[in-house]
């Protein structure tokens, strides 16, 4: 009963963790009781002292930063995580963006003014994150 209880826990605060890091958001794979002391590690670990228990892959145009797979390794009680970024391209869009103009149409003018929408291009990098989560043989 208090493994279950324990288990039950440890998930919840994985999944109130997970609400705004995307590697847990697509974490896939065993979880441990949380750590505090994970490592970035730049090479595979020796698969003698460690397993793989998981791993985390997402396409996102966001900037993630290292501490954000750290967190994800603390929260699945991981020891190691190895991650990487792949850049996959760029995306130009338009979006309508409002604005007020002094004229409704030609050339009649309006008081006041009055709103129209012009195109704005975006241009967002993509990157493809990829992470492998490690724990201690023995943990």
């Amino acid at each position: 009963m208090k493994c279950i209880v324990q288990l039950l826990v440890a998930s919840l605060c994985l999944l109130l963790a997970g609400c705004g890091n995307p590697f847990l958001q697509n974490y896939k794979g065993s979880t441990f009781p949380h750590i505090s002391s994970a490592t970035r590690v730049m090479q595979t670990p020796d698969t003698s002292q460690v397993d793989l228990i998981g791993q985390s892959t997402f396409l996102t145009a966001q900037q993630i930063n290292g501490e954000s797979a750290i967190a994800a390794a603390n929260s699945i009680g991981a020891d190691f995580v190895e991650w990487d970024r792949s850049y996959k391209g760029t995306t130009t869009t338009l979006e309508l963006q409002p604005i007020y103009g002094p004229y409704t149409s030609g050339a009649a003018w309006a008081e006041g003014g009055s709103q129209v929408d012009i195109e704005r291009p975006v241009t967002e990098k993509w990157y493809r994150y990829h992470a492998r989560f490690y724990r201690s043989k023995g943990s």
